[in-house]
This record gives C-alpha cells, structure tokens and sequence, in this order.
C-alpha cells in the first residue's frame, strides 16, 4: 500500500496507540475465492516471544473469511479513524 513518507509511521508505541483508539480494521487477504475483506474490532496484545505483538479479533461462524483466507500468507491490515470520511453528498456533482 502506497503510503507517502510524510505520512508513514514507524514508532511502535504511536501505532499501538492508534489501534487502541481506533480498534476496527479492515481485514484483506488472498483467499481461494481470489481475495476476502471483513471489518472486525482488534486487539493488540503482547505476547511472550513475539516481537511486535498479536492481533486479536472475533470471527462470526457465519464470516466466510477465516474459512477461506490463506493464514500462510500476508494480510494487509487498515487501521483507520473516523474523522477521514469523505460522504458523496458533499461532493459538488452531487444530485441534492
């Protein structure tokens, strides 16, 4: 993911932060469908042995996601806040 030097961060304590502030990601990963997403809440936990920490969320038994998505291979994780929303109704080509 393209993310511009500006804007990256790279302190593990500040990324810790935000994901406690803002605990729903969105989950992407290669799947045997091609590719899944699935929004869920995270924690971010310490563990013994591992060097930056686990990632914990529940899963639906009716989510398809943990079932299909490929665990031997990268997911890409998108931590967000809400401020950055842009709805389409404040677009100028909008029909309102």
């Amino acid at each position: 993911m393209y993310t511009p030097s500006k804007f990256k961060q790279q302190e593990l304590q500040e990324l810790r932060q935000f994901v406690v502030q803002n605990p729903f990601a969105i989950l992407v990963a290669a799947s045997s469908n091609g590719g899944d997403a699935s929004y869920l809440p995270l924690i971010w936990a310490e563990e013994d042995g591992a060097e930056f920490g686990c990632l914990y969320g529940p899963f639906a038994k009716g989510n398809r996601f943990w079932k299909n998505a490929h665990p031997e291979q990268s997911w890409l994780i998108i931590f967000q806040n809400a401020g950055h929303y842009i709805s389409a109704n404040f677009s100028r080509f909008s029909s309102k």
